[in-house]
């Protein structure tokens, strides 16, 4: 049995290139409809350096090739439309003891975080009467004892107010 570890130690080094090349897993993708016709594909992958990444490119309807990426350091827990023509797509995310929400806007001319907030308790996703999108998020307005505050962000179609106001 001499020859075992040499044979398994050409097999490990072996397989090393091969774990190398191989794409990234993805952890979400979805098709999604932008503003105006516009329609993209969405994509949430590991990424080797900076935890994952999500990558939003236009498939068409777009006046020009439209790609955004960016890092994101936290862990996804899901990725979606409401499906209401308003070209939100929306992601959720953990960050140790905090759900992260992050909202993009899209567009035939580009993508945009419009709107990235943390909750202490799981967020809701819903339209109000108006058909507007609104996100409830809470969070702690003093210590550990205190009790959670219920924020409410609504889309006004440019931006996100917090609880009916402008954010500056």
């Amino acid at each position: 049995m001499r020859g075992a570890p040499a044979l398994l130690g050409l097999s490990v080094l072996a397989a090393v290139p091969a774990l190398a090349a191989e794409p990234p897993r993805s952890a979400a993708e979805l098709r999604a409809l932008g503003r105006d016709g516009a329609e993209m594909r969405a994509r949430i992958a590991e990424s080797a350096n900076d935890g994952y990444r999500l990558t939003i490119r236009c498939e068409s309807g777009c006046a020009r090739p439209v790609t955004h990426e960016e890092a994101v350091p936290n862990t996804p827990l899901g990725l979606f439309q409401i499906w209401d023509g308003d070209g939100l797509l929306l992601s959720t995310w953990t960050a140790a003891s905090v759900y992260v929400v992050r909202v993009h806007l899209l567009t035939p001319t580009g993508v945009r975080r419009v709107l990235e907030t943390g909750s202490r308790g799981a967020p809701g996703f819903a339209l109000d009467t108006g058909g507007r999108m609104t996100i409830t998020t809470s969070e702690r307005t003093g210590g550990p004892a205190d009790p959670l505050r219920v924020v409410t962000w609504t889309w006004d179609g440019a931006r996100f107010l917090r609880d009916g106001r402008p954010v500056p």
